[in-house]
């Protein structure tokens, strides 16, 4: 299944944290009135497309 959702991209952000910490990139998984420009967020997405069965998710962190 293929899930449609919107994403954007940030070029630049000040904050002190995102310039001293070394990341790949941030996935919104917060709550949907708390999202820009009333973007809806992915989990909320597939949930709405029935790509889930429950509203849960979660991550494997390698030790490396």
């Amino acid at each position: 299944h293929d899930a449609f959702v919107t994403f954007g991209e940030a070029l630049w952000e000040p904050s002190l944290i995102f310039a001293l910490a070394h990341f790949d990139g941030i996935l919104g998984l917060g709550f949907p009135t708390l999202a820009v420009g009333g973007v809806q967020p992915p989990l909320d997405a597939m949930v709405e497309q029935g790509l889930l069965e429950k509203p849960v998710f979660s991550f494997y962190l390698n030790r490396e």
